[in-house]
């Protein structure tokens, strides 16, 4: 048992061993708050109950805030994708898409539910896909949720190298356990039998679990064209298009939008 004699009689060190415990206990946020409180007439004038909770309060918010830059660290979200929100999506002439389907999209719910549904966002190039998915990402980050973004071509790159060094499963199981993943340009590069067969893993592993959001330049009609008509890449597409939700996004390039109106800046 601790030694608590003397502590109101000494109340310098009782701060230092509070001081002390709490570095222990990893509790910084604890110890700033209190710090903060030290000379606060106010604080002083709490009762006891209401000053623990606010010394505890305290310690949760810099844990969640640690968490969320933990998530966005791990997110591999592009830069320019970071400040991505839905309320910035808008429709015009060069720009159509499926409205009812869309605010299905923008409400987030289907990423969150008990058996949440998987998104194919198909377009031509520069039409907002990667921005869309971007904005998919940055609701679940909001919330506390892990994304994890990245290039398909690349992936399937990474699952060799994880073969090769027999860590494979390891990966698969890292990303069975991602809140969300996001699959950008898929199909933009052939695929082997080897990665369909991953693919077909990773799938079956996440299927109504956890969504997944695939960004292609080809509709899901398109797929096999692109896969073959192997058994393996039917099982794929099959299983992709039972959990999905499909988005098709019509219009002109959005980059060069930004860049006109980049070079008219310029040039005023």
């Amino acid at each position: 048992m601790k030694d608590t004699r003397n502590t109101r009689k000494n109340p310098q060190s009782l701060a230092e061993r509070v001081h002390r415990m709490t570095k222990e206990l990893h509790l910084p946020g604890f110890r700033q708050r209190m710090e903060e409180t030290l000379e606060d007439a106010t604080w002083q004038q709490m009762t006891s109950l209401e000053q623990i909770y606010d010394l505890l309060n305290a310690e949760i918010v810099r844990r969640e805030a640690n968490t969320a830059v933990k998530l966005r660290r791990h997110s591999n979200l592009p830069l320019d994708l970071i400040n991505a929100r839905f309320e910035e999506l808008y429709e015009s002439d060069n720009r159509r898409w499926d409205t009812r389907l869309m605010a299905l999209v923008r409400d987030g719910q289907w990423m969150l539910r008990e058996t949440p549904a998987d998104l194919i966002l198909s377009g031509a190039c520069g039409v907002g896909k990667s921005f869309l998915a971007g904005c998919c990402a940055n609701y679940m980050l909001d919330r506390r949720h892990s994304v994890y973004f990245i290039r398909a071509g690349r992936l399937f790159m990474d699952l060799k190298v994880h073969r090769v060094n027999n860590t494979l499963e390891k990966r698969k199981a890292e990303l069975k356990r991602i809140d969300l993943l996001i699959l950008d340009d898929f199909l933009i590069e052939d695929m082997s039998e080897e990665d369909c067969a991953d693919l077909l893993d990773i799938i079956n592993d996440r299927n109504r679990l956890k969504p997944t959001i695939y960004t292609s330049q080809f509709k899901l009609e398109g797929w096999i064209e692109r896969l073959g008509n192997s058994a393996m890449t039917q099982a794929v597409i099959d299983r992709i298009a039972h959990s999905s939700y499909r988005l098709h996004l019509e219009g002109s390039s959005q980059r060069r939008s930004v860049e006109v109106k980049e070079n008219l800046s310029n040039h005023r």
